[in-house]
């Protein structure tokens, strides 16, 4: 870099700085930015002051405990396989998180998502085996496909009024004993329960008009699903 542009490399930010815009490598692999003269360097420096600009973020520059206080998305597969991940707490001002985000955190016990959050893809926690309970913000309407299959220790979720439809294998081989499809859940997806071989009572609120095939169907289960409720 110096070889070709170092006659036109801005000193702006100090001679053992060169045209170096910014910088996100603390403590890790990451993104330094350069700027090719001291015109380019001042644009890009003010876009960076006014948050112009999106930057995306790896996963071990979050994990350091950095604060990007900012960050309004998680991309697909970000924390996929982080197995050292026990705790998460999604702050404030997040609106998305993408398919796979946290797939296969074996470890992950506590998610604290924000009111923020209006999208969940699909597969966000499947695999999860540690997680036992969650809280779903008001905002999400729809717990989407797959999001919480293989989760084995799950036996608790809080599933607010804005939920309305419960996606395919949604809930697929978790650990529920007994549960309750919320008043406001009009349609349960085909293997939404699927492999739930722990799950003896099913409660269906009174606003559901459409059951998927093998919504509930056990396999291996030595408890058999004993009651089912239709209200």
């Amino acid at each position: 870099l110096l070889a070709k542009f170092g006659e036109n490399l801005s000193d702006l930010n100090g001679k053992m700085r060169p045209g170096i815009v910014h910088r996100l490598d603390r403590n890790t692999t990451g993104l330094v930015l350069f700027a090719k003269n001291e015109m380019a360097l001042n644009i890009l420096l003010d876009k960076f002051k006014n948050h112009e600009y999106d930057i995306l973020l790896g996963t071990q520059m979050i994990s350091k405990g950095l604060d990007f206080p900012l960050v309004t998305s998680i991309g697909n597969s970000v924390f996929s396989g982080c197995s050292s991940l026990i705790s998460v707490n999604i702050p404030s001002g997040v609106t998305s998180i993408s398919n796979r985000a946290f797939y296969g955190c074996t470890n992950l016990k506590n998610v604290i998502l924000p009111d923020s959050l209006v999208l969940l893809q699909a597969y966000t926690f499947q695999y999860c085996t540690s997680l036992t309970s969650i809280n779903i913000p008001n905002t999400i309407t729809h717990i989407d496909t797959g999001m919480f299959a293989g989760c084995t220790s799950l036996t608790d979720i809080n599933i607010p009024a804005s939920v309305t439809t419960l996606g395919n294998g949604c809930f697929n081989n978790t650990g529920f004993v007994e549960f309750t499809v919320p008043e406001s859940i009009t349609k349960i997806d085909d293997n939404a329960f699927k492999n739930c071989n722990a799950l003896t009572t099913v409660t269906i609120g009174s606003n559901v008009t459409s059951i998927g095939k093998s919504a509930f169907e056990l396999t291996n289960s030595k408890n058999k699903l004993q009651t089912v409720i239709m209200l």
